[in-house]
């Protein structure tokens, strides 16, 4: 176990000293959310190590992914800034947007298929509902503190 938190304390100190490109809350989340992940499916520290070392794979091709897809999003904001929206290429825009939902989704299927030989079944379960249960209670949260609008408390 204590090898274990030296090397959260060392991942969180390498990924701390990283360039923030969405402010230290998010970056508190990421941190958070391992943390939650590695007490939610009781990894061990072997598990750990190489569950980590496939997550951060998966998080590197997701990264890609993602940028493609944000600069897709922008050329067809651009489209709607246009006097006249061109329709084929408005076409060809929403069909690369969704084909790269799709490959997306198939990234990380396949990531979840084969990551049977590091968790048991039922942590392999876990993982699969994780990212939506932890959305939903950091949603959750935020509004608790900012209301429901995000005025924030008196």
């Amino acid at each position: 176990m204590k090898i274990l938190l030296i090397t959260l304390c060392m991942a969180s100190s390498f990924l701390v000293a990283q360039p923030h490109h969405f402010g230290p809350g998010h970056e508190k989340a990421r941190m958070m959310k391992k943390w939650k992940l590695i007490e939610y499916l009781d990894l061990n520290e072997e598990q750990s190590e190489k569950f980590f070392l496939r997550v951060t794979t998966l998080e590197k091709e997701l990264k890609a992914f993602h940028k493609k897809e944000r600069a897709i999003r922008e050329d067809l904001h651009d489209l709607l800034d246009a006097e006249e929206v061109d329709g084929e290429k408005a076409r060809k825009l929403i069909g690369e947007y969704f084909d790269l939902k799709l490959e997306i989704s198939e990234l990380l299927k396949h990531h979840h298929q084969g990551i049977n030989d590091i968790l048991s079944d039922e942590q392999q379960i876990k993982y699969a509902l994780f990212e939506h249960q932890f959305k939903k209670k950091m949603k959750d949260e935020w509004f608790d503190k900012k209301g429901k609008w995000g005025k924030g408390k008196p």
